[in-house]
């Protein structure tokens, strides 16, 4: 249950009306992702290697959720503005390199990744569907030393972006 006051204001006046509203929800939904990530290494130079990377990821996600309106006595009502079936999918590519050179007890590292997204979106209650595609370079660098063979210290700096969720982007109000 749902109680909503309402105030209205007309001319200098104001008055409230309270109400009492009885929905109810039903929600399901499914999601997978699935990655792979190649990794190559080449020596270049005379004492450091190139690491050439290759991500591939893909994520769908669907909502169908319907809210209902319970009338006493009556059958439940769809409330279309608080409903909806809606598909959701990113496919990412992403690609990169690193030079990596050792010197004596550091290594150091610095690298570019380049990101290429393809948003996919389906609202099937609304017959609405848009995708977006989106470039984007992550810049990377670490600097590691060695104390011992089993212990160093790192210093880490990496870019990444997050995808709204699907719960963010659906175009429906929670109720």
């Amino acid at each position: 249950l749902l109680k909503s006051k309402t105030e209205y204001h007309q001319g200098g006046v104001s008055s409230s009306e309270f109400d009492t509203l009885n929905f109810r929800r039903t929600v399901s939904g499914k999601e997978y992702d699935v990655a792979s990530t190649v990794v190559y290494r080449q020596p270049v130079f005379r004492k450091g290697y190139i690491d050439i990377n290759y991500e591939f990821s893909i994520s769908r996600k669907n909502s169908d959720q319907t809210t209902f309106e319970d009338d006493a006595g009556s059958s439940a009502i769809a409330i279309d503005s608080l409903s909806n079936d809606y598909n959701y999918s990113i496919i990412s590519n992403i690609g990169g390199a690193s030079l990596v050179f050792p010197a004596g007890k550091y290594l150091f590292t610095v690298g570019q990744d380049l990101s290429f997204n393809k948003y996919f979106q389906n609202n099937i209650e609304e017959g609405a569907y848009n995708s977006f595609l989106f470039f984007n370079l992550f810049p990377k660098a670490s600097v590691t030393y060695s104390f011992a063979k089993l212990t160093n210290l790192s210093f880490r700096y990496s870019a990444a972006s997050n995808s709204p969720s699907l719960r963010q982007i659906q175009p429906v109000s929670d109720n």
